[in-house]
């Protein structure tokens, strides 16, 4: 199996389209919106790498680079909320190479996702990739586009704030879930392995159920223009960097909250992170423009730009 031996390694590959067939269940969230990596264009797969950068800053976080040591957003009662910290090369290294050894098994994994049922989920455990980074799948029907707000609520027993101001042009096109599993998903993975090393098995599979709460909710927004606006909402209260193109990261107080502000150079994304506490259950908001004009494919304009003074109105208007 190949390894990255350092960060410009593992950029040159990137550059000669080497890109790493990873398909872990946070980025999924975001991520299914694009076509699989063999079917899509030559002129294309540059901004599936640039979205997945987004979308790992959105769904784990941030490899970013080592100036930035880690920022942490705060309540108003002085505890922390949100952890986001810089991940170090040989995390990274060790987290691709579990990807890698897990794409090994890709097709099967497909094959069991394509065979479950709504309600169903499965985990899928190669044990390589365990032993690298503890990395296993958790498998589950792709999600359905609500197009109604009002089901997409009641789909679920997570309750959760949407933005009443957009900027201009802007409106709702859908949303999706991904539901929580039940159980134990560390204690469970630890079983597998095990189980998985007794019986001398290179990959294990276990079904089981799904529940009515949510893991992570995606809304989709869209423009006149066709552009898109993505909120990803999470029960996740830390986050990891895996972005060299950081063009500019701080923190700033809006009506009593703490919001990061991440820009990517790449594609002129901008990503707004937040957490809520005022509903029962503890939420972290992502807001990004990384939804993007197919048309305008390698131009600056391919993402409309999301100033602070256009998300400071979002953010304030949640409920």
């Amino acid at each position: 199996m190949k390894k990255f031996q350092s960060y410009e390694h593992f950029e040159a590959e990137l550059k000669k389209e080497c890109i790493p067939n990873i398909d872990l269940e946070n980025i999924k969230a975001c991520a299914s919106e694009l076509d699989s990596y063999k079917q899509i264009t030559r002129s294309k797969r540059k901004m599936v790498f640039v979205i997945a950068v987004v979308i790992l800053t959105m769904c784990f976080g941030t490899v970013a680079m080592a100036v930035y040591n880690g920022w942490q957003l705060m309540n108003d009662k002085g505890e922390v909320v949100y952890d986001y910290t810089h991940l170090g090369n040989t995390e990274l290294f060790e987290w691709l190479d579990a990807a890698r050894a897990e794409s090994d098994y890709g097709l099967i994994r497909e094959e069991l996702q394509e065979s479950l049922a709504p309600g169903e989920m499965a985990y899928f455990l190669v044990t390589e990739a365990y032993e690298i980074d503890k990395l296993y799948n958790i498998l589950q029907v792709e999600e359905e586009k609500i197009y109604d707000m009002e089901k997409l609520r009641e789909s679920t027993i997570t309750k959760f704030k949407v933005p009443q101001v957009l900027p201009d042009g802007y409106q709702f096109e859908y949303g999706k879930i991904i539901f929580k599993e039940e159980g134990d998903k560390e204690k469970v993975g630890e079983a597998l392995y095990q189980e998985a090393i007794k019986k001398g098995q290179d990959y294990i599979i276990k079904k089981g159920r799904l529940t009515k709460e949510s893991k992570s909710i995606t809304l989709r927004y869209v423009n006149d223009d066709g552009y898109k606006l993505t909120i990803v909402i999470s029960h996740n209260n830390w986050g990891k960097s895996l972005d060299t193109e950081i063009e500019a990261i701080e923190k700033f107080a809006l009506s009593g909250k703490e919001i990061l502000y991440i820009k990517h150079s790449w594609y002129n994304t901008d990503t707004y992170i937040f957490v809520d506490e005022d509903t029962t259950e503890k939420l972290t908001y992502y807001i990004t423009n990384t939804g993007y004009r197919e048309d305008l494919m390698d131009s600056d304009k391919m993402c409309i730009e999301l100033s602070k003074e256009e998300a400071s109105k979002l953010i304030k208007s949640f409920k």
